[in-house]
Protein backbone atom coordinates (compact mmCIF):
# COMPACT_ATOMS: atom_id res chain seq x y z
CA UNK A 1 0.00 0.00 0.00
CA UNK A 2 3.08 2.41 0.79
CA UNK A 3 3.54 2.38 -3.00
CA UNK A 4 0.39 3.46 -3.89
CA UNK A 5 0.88 6.42 -1.56
CA UNK A 6 4.38 7.24 -2.76
CA UNK A 7 2.50 7.56 -6.45
CA UNK A 8 -0.28 9.31 -5.52
CA UNK A 9 0.88 11.33 -2.35
CA UNK A 10 4.09 13.29 -3.60
CA UNK A 11 5.38 14.90 -0.72
CA UNK A 12 5.64 12.60 2.39
CA UNK A 13 4.16 9.58 1.47
CA UNK A 14 4.45 7.56 4.34
CA UNK A 15 2.73 10.19 6.85
CA UNK A 16 -0.12 10.00 4.62
CA UNK A 17 -0.35 5.97 4.87
CA UNK A 18 0.37 6.43 8.99
CA UNK A 19 -2.78 9.02 8.86
CA UNK A 20 -4.32 6.33 6.48
CA UNK A 21 -4.08 3.67 9.29
CA UNK A 22 -4.69 6.00 12.31
CA UNK A 23 -8.42 6.57 10.45
CA UNK A 24 -8.98 2.90 10.04
CA UNK A 25 -7.99 2.38 13.45
CA UNK A 26 -9.90 4.79 14.91
CA UNK A 27 -12.84 3.80 12.61
CA UNK A 28 -12.64 -0.03 13.70
CA UNK A 29 -12.50 1.54 17.64
CA UNK A 30 -15.22 3.10 16.98
CA UNK A 31 -17.62 0.77 15.36
CA UNK A 32 -16.43 -2.12 17.91
CA UNK A 33 -17.25 0.40 20.65
CA UNK A 34 -21.29 0.20 19.31
CA UNK A 35 -21.42 -3.55 19.87
CA UNK A 36 -22.56 -5.25 23.10
CA UNK A 37 -20.46 -6.78 25.10
CA UNK A 38 -21.62 -10.20 24.64
CA UNK A 39 -21.56 -10.32 21.09
CA UNK A 40 -17.68 -8.15 20.90
CA UNK A 41 -16.20 -11.11 23.37
CA UNK A 42 -18.41 -14.01 23.62
CA UNK A 43 -16.03 -15.86 25.86
CA UNK A 44 -15.85 -13.12 28.49
CA UNK A 45 -18.66 -11.28 28.28
CA UNK A 46 -19.61 -12.35 31.89
CA UNK A 47 -15.98 -10.93 33.54
CA UNK A 48 -16.70 -8.03 31.59
CA UNK A 49 -19.86 -7.26 32.60
CA UNK A 50 -18.87 -8.28 35.99
CA UNK A 51 -15.10 -6.24 35.98
CA UNK A 52 -16.70 -2.51 36.84
CA UNK A 53 -18.01 -3.46 40.13
CA UNK A 54 -15.16 -5.60 41.35
CA UNK A 55 -13.29 -4.05 44.41
CA UNK A 56 -9.68 -5.03 44.16
CA UNK A 57 -9.81 -8.07 46.78
CA UNK A 58 -12.67 -9.38 44.30
CA UNK A 59 -11.14 -8.74 41.47
CA UNK A 60 -7.94 -10.50 42.59
CA UNK A 61 -10.69 -13.70 43.63
CA UNK A 62 -11.65 -13.76 39.78
CA UNK A 63 -8.59 -14.24 38.72
CA UNK A 64 -7.39 -16.87 40.75
CA UNK A 65 -10.31 -18.59 40.25
CA UNK A 66 -10.49 -18.12 36.56
CA UNK A 67 -6.35 -19.21 36.14
CA UNK A 68 -6.98 -22.05 38.73
CA UNK A 69 -9.67 -23.59 36.16
CA UNK A 70 -8.07 -23.29 33.45
CA UNK A 71 -4.57 -24.88 34.95
CA UNK A 72 -4.41 -27.66 33.20
CA UNK A 73 -4.68 -25.51 29.55
CA UNK A 74 -1.27 -23.39 30.11
CA UNK A 75 2.41 -24.29 31.13
CA UNK A 76 3.54 -23.27 34.79
CA UNK A 77 7.07 -21.69 34.84
CA UNK A 78 9.20 -23.69 37.85
CA UNK A 79 12.99 -22.96 39.11
CA UNK A 80 14.20 -25.87 36.96
CA UNK A 81 12.49 -24.08 33.64
CA UNK A 82 14.02 -21.22 34.94
CA UNK A 83 18.18 -22.23 35.17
Amino acid sequence: MIGYFRRTEGKRPEDAFDRYQTRLANQFALEAGHETIDRLCPRSAGFLAQAPAFQKDEYRRFIAAEAASARTSYAVCTDEAQR
